[in-house]
């Protein structure tokens, strides 16, 4: 897919370490491509340039390991915490916010990444959280 490959959502260090499956089912690679169709390739091209996958797919075993909230959007393939240059991070995070629709935004500013999901079984809730 433009910009986006599966392998970016589900690439874990921690999932390597402790030799944990983390391969999505076909529904969740249907969220995933969802999330990228209607999210992140719009972000990526209104931004110009690359936005960067730090943590996507988790199978439930992985959301465990690194302490994932237990309905985490991460393990059905409807979230990703994404990141691009510090200086273009808020630029990011304000048009996702004021210009697509999601159903989360968590926008972590001491860690330097956006959380953002989108789901297409119900309307997006366009929820928004800032965490220092």
């Amino acid at each position: 897919m433009k910009y986006f490959k599966l392998i970016e959502f589900t690439q874990s260090e921690t999932a390597k370490r402790l030799n944990i499956e983390n391969s999505p089912n076909g529904s969740d690679i249907h969220n995933i491509v969802q999330l990228i169709k209607n999210v992140l390739i719009p972000a990526r091209e209104w931004l110009g340039h690359p936005i960067y996958i730090t943590s996507g797919y988790r199978s439930r075993n992985l959301n465990a390991a690194v302490g994932g909230v237990l309905a985490s959007q991460h393990c059905t393939g409807h979230a990703a915490d994404i990141t691009c240059s510090p200086k273009q991070l808020q630029l990011l995070y304000n048009y996702i916010a004021n210009t697509l629709d999601f159903d989360q935004l968590i926008y972590y500013i001491g860690k330097n990444f956006i959380h953002v999901s989108y789901v297409t079984h119900r309307t997006n809730r366009k929820q928004i959280i800032v965490k220092i």
